[in-house]
């Protein structure tokens, strides 16, 4: 495993991933979507980068089935979960 040392080389895995894994996440359930953002902490914006991963609605991790929890890491990259509701076609 390499060590990542830059944020182009992060935000390149995070692409990857976005490209290549996204069926991973989208195959549970309540989750909509999946891209690069910056992580939240606290309600605070960081300059984490990460796989931010869209829910239509964030429940207490209690009510979450084991195998629809997001890992707070994948593949070494941070990732952030992200309440955003559905998305629709705007006519």
């Amino acid at each position: 495993m390499t060590l990542i040392k830059n944020n182009s080389e992060i935000e390149e895995n995070i692409v990857n991933i976005c490209h290549c894994d996204y069926k991973y996440f989208l195959n549970k359930r309540n989750v909509v979507g999946l891209g690069l953002g910056y992580k939240v902490k606290n309600g605070f914006h960081t300059n984490q980068l990460c796989v931010q991963v869209l829910v239509s609605r964030k429940f207490p991790e209690n009510e979450i089935n084991i195998n629809d929890k997001i890992p707070s890491m994948y593949k070494g990259i941070p990732t952030d979960v992200k309440e955003t509701g559905y998305f629709r076609a705007c006519s």
